[in-house]
């Protein structure tokens, strides 16, 4: 006998996350906030936000898996934007 489905909304938060990244005052953040919020995911939410020193991520998932990709997703773009930074201190 197949099992019955539950007609509530399933849960969009289990897992969640919060990333605080240091600013930069010398480099301008609004695309990297754009591209994050711009992110639909099935599974997961990331909400962003920015103050004069530093930026939020706030990632709220259906699951630890999908809390771990769209954390990753997060990271990979921070990363890239400490690899410039660190290539521009070796040219000057």
């Amino acid at each position: 006998m197949p099992r019955k489905r539950s007609s509530k909304k399933p849960e969009t938060e289990k897992a969640s996350s919060t990333i605080i990244y240091r600013k930069d005052p010398a480099l301008n953040y609004s695309r990297i906030l754009a591209s994050c919020s711009a992110q639909a995911y099935k599974r997961s939410v990331i909400a962003t936000s920015e103050t004069g020193k530093e930026l939020r991520f706030e990632v709220k998932a259906r699951d630890v898996t999908a809390l771990m990709a769209s954390t990753n997703s997060i990271l990979r773009r921070l990363q890239v934007i400490e690899a410039t930074r660190m290539q521009e201190r070796h040219q000057q």
